[in-house]
């Protein structure tokens, strides 16, 4: 496969990434959203004069209910994207490949990452994704 080849694979299966970082990153948000909402107490009274922003319990659940609206609108969008490229990491026929390729571009890993999954170097999951990457057909 020549270099052509390769990017164009490459700009292929990356194609889906910014949605899954988008979606994980909102995701995270809406985690730290419900932690807030469900730590709100009532005020204590104590006489001094308060400080700060006043929050309101109704502009948290509206800003729950948009990131869940926007995170539904992402996966809805990115579906059939993501559908296509698990397609073609299943037709690769190599396990190994396949597994780095998937945990890399659709599950948002770094490769660091990956290797401590699958108990392999750095080098070795950067070679095993580049190999993958030549491998694909779509």
């Amino acid at each position: 496969m020549d270099e052509i080849d390769f990017q164009k694979n490459r700009k292929y299966i990356k194609q889906y990434l910014p949605y899954a970082l988008q979606i994980e990153s909102l995701e995270n948000r809406l985690t730290e959203l419900n932690y807030k909402i469900d730590s709100i107490s009532s005020p204590i009274v104590t006489g001094q004069p308060g400080g700060g922003e006043k929050r309101e319990l109704a502009d948290d659940l509206a800003k729950k209910e948009e990131l869940k609206s926007r995170i539904d609108s992402l996966v809805s969008e990115s579906k059939s994207i993501k559908n296509d490229l698990l397609n073609c990491i299943d037709r690769i026929g190599n396990p190994i490949q396949a597994n780095v390729l998937e945990l890399r571009y659709i599950d948002a890993m770094n490769v660091a990452q990956i290797g401590d999954i699958l108990g392999y170097s750095v080098r070795q999951v950067i070679r095993q994704c580049n190999k993958g990457i030549s491998r694909i057909k779509f």
